[in-house]
This record gives C-alpha cells, structure tokens and sequence, in this order.
C-alpha cells in the first residue's frame, strides 16, 4: 500500500509537535566477543553522536517536513556547546534549560556482536531539571501544540502535569517508557495519555511481571491500555508491534532486515507514528510508518537516518 493511500507526507508542515526530554552525547561500543563481566572487553568505537529520546524525535520529525520544537536540559560544557551548535544547525526550535548540578547528558550503549543492545548507561540527571515551574514560561506556546511528547527522563511531576492539563492546552499527548528502570517511575494512572510507548521488557516492568513469568505480549499491553492510555504501542523488536487501543490489539509485522545500530530504533517508530497521526490515518496505519522508519534507522550507523526525508520514506513504504 502506498503512502499516498493513508495521508501523504511530503509537502506537509501542518501541525506542530513540542518534544520535552533528553538530549544527550551517545558513545557506542561493538563487542569483537561475547561479553564476559568482570573483566575488560574488545570494542569497536563508534565516533561521539547526538542523540537522547525527545532530541532525536524532534530531528526526525524535522528532517520528514514537521515544525518540532525541542524543550531540554544543558549544562554550559562543551556536551551542551556542541548540542546546542548541532540543534541550530538542524533548524530545530530549541528552549533550553540550564543547568549547574550536573553535566550535559551522555548515553552510552555497548552492542554484542549481532549489532543488539547488550547493555546501555546513561547519566541524564540533567534532564531533573525539566519540572513545571522551570518551563512554565513557554507553557502557552507548549500548550497550543497538536502533539506534546515527553520521555520518561523528565521528572514524574511534569509528567503528570502534562497528563492532567494542569495549566490548560489543546495538544493530544504521548510518551515513551526510555527504560525498565525509567518506566517504574510512572504511576498506575495512564488517562490523558492519547498514546503510551514502550518496549516488551518496558511493559512488563511497569506491571511488574517477573522476568521468569510468561506473559503474552498481547495481553501486556491490552492490560496497559486498560489503565487510561488512548493507545499503547509495544514493540517486540524484529517480531514487530502491538498496537492495543479500547477493546482492540493488533498486530503490525515487520520485514527482517540486517542490524547495523539498533540505537534510535524506537525513537524512529515514535516519529514516523507521530507524523502520520498528523495527517488524520488510523493509528494501526500510523505505526506501520513508524516501524518502516525504524526499519530504515537500524540499517545504518547512529540514532538518525542523515538523508532522511518525507520522500525517502514515502519510498521506502511504496
């Protein structure tokens, strides 16, 4: 099925997504061997990239033809110059928080020798300093957005800011999980969230399933959206999505494809989704472009595809 069959994107600059969340310097490492802990390990090192969730959500969104704006949080090091310098030079709208309490977020993500996160650590206390009062200057231009998107870095406190409309908007809201560990913060009330994304083992940590228990992917995220969410996507890797919205889960396939960096995958499903949800599809066809764009952000080194544009990807979907 063609792109133009389900809201074409090319040309498109209507309507506006407000990203709030992490920007980061991401380091990648390839394992020569399987990992062995407790001892040092043979890497390849990737060159320092940009990434962080909302920053690479708003680039994405950029380069496809949408107006992003991105909120985050930079120390006054030379992390936070050169994001600052590397967000200007992509046109992205940018409303910064400083901080001194800690530095510009860094992520770093060791892959195992099939190219899949092995593990990953990160420092973002930066993005600690994203609460209400902090943004509350630009909430009018926040609030008025069509989309809101927030990840799971920012404090527990705005995003229940968000989630109850505290200090008003239009905008329709959504939010990724970041991490097992990140996702543990949320309470157990999703209503106000028009979409909820997170990956299986994202899933299960937020209703604290055993890892030796099964679980039916299906079933875990029916049992996510039944806590408020409009819509909740899980993502199962290379098996796939759930798409789980009021009575109703389904299944979007994904073609197999060889990994080169899985980092930015997910990112790339919350961007082709957001995008397409602008143009008035369905959200089972919204995130069929949004896995096709993760398909094609894991085929390449770094967190964002450099050529990507509304053509490319209507491309690659045809």
């Amino acid at each position: 099925m063609r792109l133009g069959n389900r809201g074409a994107l090319s040309g498109t600059t209507t309507g506006r997504v407000v990203c709030i969340g992490g920007a980061t310097i991401d380091r990648t490492f390839r394992l020569k061997a399987p990992v062995v802990l407790g001892t040092s390990n043979p890497t390849i090192s990737d060159p320092p990239r940009f990434g962080g969730v909302a920053r690479n959500v708003a680039e994405n969104l950029t380069r496809l033809g949408v107006s992003a704006t991105l909120v985050t949080a930079l120390a006054e090091d030379g992390a936070g110059a050169a994001l600052r310098d590397h967000l200007r030079r992509c046109g992205i709208e940018t409303h910064v928080v400083g901080t001194r309490n800690a530095p510009t977020a860094q992520y770093l993500a060791i892959l195992g020798t099939d190219n899949e996160l092995a593990f990953g650590i990160d420092d973002v206390r930066a993005m600690d300093e994203l609460h209400p009062d902090a943004i509350k200057a630009w909430w009018p231009n926040i609030g008025a957005a069509d989309w809101l998107f927030l990840d799971c870095n920012v404090p527990p406190e705005l995003v229940e800011f968000a989630r109850r409309r505290t200090a008003g908007g239009t905008y329709r809201l959504a939010l990724d999980a970041v991490s097992t560990f990140m996702v543990r913060k949320l309470g157990t009330g999703l209503r106000g969230l028009d979409a909820f994304f997170l990956n299986e083992d994202e899933g299960r940590a937020y209703l604290g399933i055993d890892p030796g228990v099964d679980a039916d992917p299906r079933e875990v995220a029916q049992l996510i959206q039944r806590r408020g969410a409009e819509m909740v996507v899980l993502t199962l890797g290379s098996r796939g999505a759930i798409v789980a919205t009021p009575g109703d889960a389904k299944m979007v396939n994904v073609t197999s494809v060889a990994a080169v960096d899985v980092t930015g995958a997910g990112d790339a499903l919350i961007s082709g989704t957001l995008a397409r949800l602008l143009t008035g599809v369905s959200p089972l066809d919204a995130v069929r472009t949004g896995t096709t764009l993760a398909s094609l952000t894991i085929q390449q080194s770094g967190s964002v595809v450099p050529e990507l544009s509304a053509s490319l990807l209507e491309r690659a979907e045809a």
